[in-house]
């Protein structure tokens, strides 16, 4: 049996079957998502702060309020934004704030963190920016 580490429900096999958590197992690898050929959802504008909406992807309408400098991002249940999926590395990025400016960071995931199509491994976030973590594509608002 294992206890699932975000309900505490006790289960067996792979997956929580009443949070669908997946157990502890290695981040899988899939070939990101060419944002030209994709048709990316547009997210409601932000409300005077900063927001980052799921927009296509597990976890679709989704959205995460960015009110504290530091916020992390992974399959990690303790990450500010938890994204449930095996293509997201349990400790994948982080978005920090430095007065008006927001950077978004790669922390050495194994399949990477893109903006705007492009492999970062840090760039600056702009308003309506769509990030792309694993199987996740999020737009990032700004107030």
């Amino acid at each position: 049996m294992t206890v699932c580490k975000v309900c505490g429900f006790d289960y067996t096999g792979e997956k929580c079957p009443r949070c669908a958590v997946l157990t502890e197992q290695s981040t899988t690898t899939f070939a990101p998502v060419n944002l030209a050929d994709s048709s990316v959802h547009e997210a409601v504008e932000a409300s005077g702060g900063v927001e980052l909406c799921v927009v296509k992807g597990p976890q679709m309408g989704d959205c995460f309020s960015l009110n504290d400098p530091n916020i992390s991002i992974g399959r990690d249940i303790h990450a500010d934004i938890f994204l449930n999926d095996r293509t997201v590395s349990r400790e994948h990025a982080e978005i920090v704030s430095v007065g008006d400016v927001v950077i978004l960071r790669d922390l050495g995931s194994l399949n990477g963190t893109y903006l705007d199509g492009v492999l970062i491994d840090e760039a600056e976030l702009k308003s309506g920016s769509i990030i792309q973590i694993g199987t996740f594509q999020m737009q990032f608002l700004k107030g």
